[in-house]
């Protein structure tokens, strides 16, 4: 249950892994209200589901019945049946993976990486065999639907996806959730305009979130880790990739720089990836 497994809170956000023996580990980001005096959330040292009802019992764990914010109790997915991989941006991430499989459109996450002294996105007409460390186009694209969420594997004729996976997202274990807030600089009392929720998983990438919605907005898989993808389609694999702490960078009260290390290098996502939400 929810409570049964390590999480690394920022503010009212959460995030959380289930290890799997018929999948690689699965991850999911929860978003919680702190209580904040008024009638719905009174007491400001509580943390509340979406019901306004208490997240977590006098222990400090969080209940199995809690509802985030951001997921929709009524999407049954495959994955349901553990409380981590129900709601959050997991599952809002899932629906719309089904949404797209369903209409044909099969590599519509933003999925980005570096190639090419620019951002491409991730898909089978930007990604080769070479990339990917394998040897044939055959393994590129079921590695690639693999990332996205799908089955390893892919129809010869045109790349795509056979089937979806019960869920798409990597496991969140020592990455800690941030904020990027964007201010209405004019006033002096700097207004929040938009928050984003920043994550890493060892899915392979940074995922950047709406906070308003849990959409996932853009993701990004460091080009040194494209050689490592292959390695999670093997069921209960536990891969470190990009599950690192993460560091916001502000100038000018605007984000300008997210420090975003694997698990043994850091990099930095600037100007170049923040355009993309």
């Amino acid at each position: 249950d929810l409570h049964s497994f390590p999480t690394r809170r920022s503010s009212d956000l959460v995030g959380v892994f289930l290890p799997w023996s018929t999948d690689s580990w699965a991850g999911n980001l929860k978003k919680f209200k702190m209580g904040n005096g008024s009638a719905a959330r009174p007491d400001a040292s509580k943390v509340y589901d979406k019901n306004n009802a208490l997240a977590t019992g006098p222990d400090g764990k969080f209940l199995d019945k809690a509802l985030d914010f951001w997921g929709n109790s009524n999407f049954n997915s495959g994955a349901s049946s553990s409380p981590i991989t129900n709601d959050g941006a997991g599952e809002v991430m899932l629906q719309a993976l089904a949404d797209s499989f369903e209409a044909g459109k099969y590599w519509t996450r933003p999925i980005y990486t570096w190639k090419g002294g620019s951002l491409v996105r991730f898909n089978p007409t930007n990604i080769t065999a070479d990339d990917l460390g394998v040897g044939n186009n055959s393994e590129r694209d079921r590695i690639i639907n693999y990332t996205h969420g799908y089955t390893y594997a892919a129809k010869t004729a045109n790349s795509a996806p056979e089937a979806l996976r019960p869920w798409p997202m990597g496991a969140i274990i020592h990455s800690q959730p941030i904020a990027i807030d964007y201010y209405d600089t004019s006033k002096s009392s700097l207004p929040l305009l938009k928050r984003y929720v920043a994550v890493g998983s060892n899915g392979g990438m940074l995922h950047v979130f709406d906070d308003d919605t849990g959409a996932e907005v853009f993701s990004f898989i460091p080009p040194d880790i494209l050689p490592k993808l292959k390695e999670l389609k093997t069921a209960g694999a536990y891969v470190d990739t990009v599950d690192g702490p993460l560091t916001l960078y502000r100038r000018d009260s605007k984000p300008q720089y997210l420090i975003s290390p694997t698990r043994s290098e850091e990099r930095r996502v600037g100007k170049e990836c923040s355009s993309r939400w």
